[in-house]
Parts: structure tokens; C-alpha cells; sequence
């Protein structure tokens, strides 16, 4: 139980890859997968195995993605057993809930975006009660931005409107009455930098990937995010 004092140490693991963690918790599982289209990065995603809602396809016994882009018309079939559907997260309710059963919640890189956070969870422990949540978000004191404020500058996307850190996700999560929850880092990766760039370029992107994977298995504070693995109270 963290004490929520300046120099108390925080007991962490080391991190682990973002996709391939949440992606194995989903196999052969019933997910719902909250926000997951991902419209800024999914053309350089999608083909290069990086897009998380096509690997929890490939993995989970059914996937229904929900996501409000305006890029989906109404429904998207993402594979044999998947589909994204066009519906609000606030939208969700227990017709949604009853008629679509699930085993595990993801909501990926999809805190930052909404300006409620407490408001959606307590949606999902209504509807959802004993199911498995797990939400992944950047991380406020990541290396990457840690190195760059000493040039003047922010590694942010103009959507976030609002980032978290170790200890705002620990405040979160007991603010909200989650008992059982596990914050893990994950590992920084620059997808999206890597796939618009030349060949030449690419090559010093992957160096300052693995440099800084390097230090945040040293410094896990640093890490480029977390996932909380939240299990989600019983009524």
C-alpha cells in the first residue's frame, strides 16, 4: 500500500512489451475492446503486425471493438472472429452488455483521450462485475519526455488531454474502489516514427529504441506506459 510520500520507494517490475502482454491475457477469451481503431495510426500499423486490436484477433475467441471514429460508418469486420462496431464508450449499457457477454475488457492507450476517467470505470464495474480489465496508457514520466524537456520540448498527441503517472494510476484505482490491480510498465516503442521513415532513418530510431529500453529495464519508472490489470469488482 503506498503511503503517497516523496521519497517512499515503489516496488515495480521490470517491463514488459505493451502488445504481446495484453494480446496473450485475451487468447481464447471473449473481449470487448474499447477504443481500439486507433484512425491516426492504423495505416502503419495494421500491415506491419503492430495494430493491438488485429493481434488480439488473431489470439481471443471473439472480439467486439467499439469505437466512435468517424472513419467507421456503422460496422468494420476485422477478421473471422472480430469486428469493430461505431458506438460511444458512454453509450455502453446493460442491453449492450447482456447481448454481448465477455470474459476481458481492453481500453488501450484510451484514458488520456476522455476527460472522465472515474465516470467510465464506474460504467464498466456496473456492467461488467468479475471480469478482467486492463487499461495502458503513456506514462508521465517516461524517459523519452524526461530527456526531451531538457530541449524545451513534449512528446504528446494532441488528443491527450490528461496523462498519469505510477502513482496517479495507484490513486485512481483506489479512488474508484478497485481492489485487485496490478500496474505494469511497458516498454516505449516509436511505431508510428519508425514506419514513416527512410531506411537510413529507421536505423537510429531502432538504436534510441533499444537504447532506451536498455534503461527503463535499469529505471522502470521511466518506461515508456503502463498497463493496470484490474479485476473488477463483484456486486
Amino acid at each position: 500500500m503506498l503511503k503517497f510520500t516523496p521519497l517512499e520507494k515503489i516496488r515495480i517490475q521490470k517491463p514488459v512489451d505493451r502488445l504481446s502482454y495484453v494480446s496473450q491475457l485475451c487468447k481464447d477469451r471473449r473481449v470487448l475492446d474499447i477504443g481500439c481503431y486507433d484512425e491516426t495510426a492504423i495505416k502503419s500499423k495494421k500491415d506491419n503486425g503492430y495494430w493491438l486490436h488485429g493481434l488480439i484477433s488473431k489470439k481471443a475467441k471473439k472480439v467486439i471493438g467499439i469505437d466512435s471514429s468517424d472513419l467507421i460508418k456503422s460496422e468494420i469486420k476485422t477478421g473471422p472472429r472480430s469486428k469493430i462496431i461505431k458506438k460511444d464508450l458512454y453509450d455502453l449499457d446493460k442491453y449492450f452488455a447482456s447481448a454481448n457477454k465477455v470474459d476481458v475488457i481492453v481500453a488501450g492507450e484510451l484514458i488520456e483521450h476522455i476527460p472522465d476517467v472515474s465516470k467510465f470505470l464506474q460504467l464498466l464495474k456496473e456492467l461488467y462485475p468479475g471480469k478482467t480489465l486492463l487499461l495502458t496508457t503513456p506514462n508521465a514520466t517516461s524517459l523519452t519526455n524526461v530527456l526531451l524537456a531538457f530541449f524545451d520540448r513534449e512528446s504528446s498527441h494532441k488528443d491527450h488531454i490528461q496523462i498519469f503517472s505510477y502513482k496517479t494510476l495507484y490513486a485512481l484505482s483506489i479512488k474508484n474502489n478497485l481492489k485487485k490491480f496490478k500496474i505494469i510498465p511497458y516498454h516505449v516503442r516509436f511505431t508510428e516514427m519508425y514506419f514513416q521513415s527512410s531506411k537510413f532513418k529507421r536505423f537510429f530510431i531502432g538504436l534510441a529504441e533499444n537504447t532506451i529500453n536498455f534503461f527503463e529495464n535499469i529505471f522502470p519508472l521511466l518506461s515508456g506506459g503502463y498497463v493496470v490489470n484490474i479485476k473488477l469488482k463483484l456486486r
